[in-house]
């Protein structure tokens, strides 16, 4: 497991597509998952906060962009199917998007911490 601590006190949407969209979500394994932990701040108080604000991004066309791109690649969408057990129901950015939106399978790879 791969663990990378954000210090932030919002979801900088450069860094988050940067780090996240196009390298650790496409790289990302059952066995290796990448795990983001944020120090919680006054921006990101709570796990709903982190949740609403990380699902904001993925709706951002760019992102969603990316995603269906990286996704098209039958390795990786069965690599990020298998860090949530899903089978292959994340096809592109909208299935993501749904699976997320689960709290259980959100703290697969984002946590909050008071660090």
């Amino acid at each position: 497991m791969d663990i990378e601590l954000k210090n932030w006190s919002k979801i900088y949407s450069s860094s988050f597509f940067k780090q996240f969209v196009e390298f650790d979500l496409l790289t990302m394994t059952k066995d290796k998952p990448k795990i983001w932990v944020f120090r919680k701040t006054k921006g990101i108080p709570d796990v709903e906060t982190l949740q609403k604000k990380i699902l904001e991004e993925l709706k951002k066309d760019d992102v969603r962009k990316a995603v269906k791109t990286g996704i098209k690649d039958e390795k990786v969408r069965k690599q990020i199917n298998s860090v949530f057990g899903t089978g292959d129901k994340i096809k592109d950015a909208e299935s993501l998007y749904k699976v997320l939106s689960d709290e259980d399978q959100f703290k697969k790879i984002f946590r909050l911490e008071d660090l």
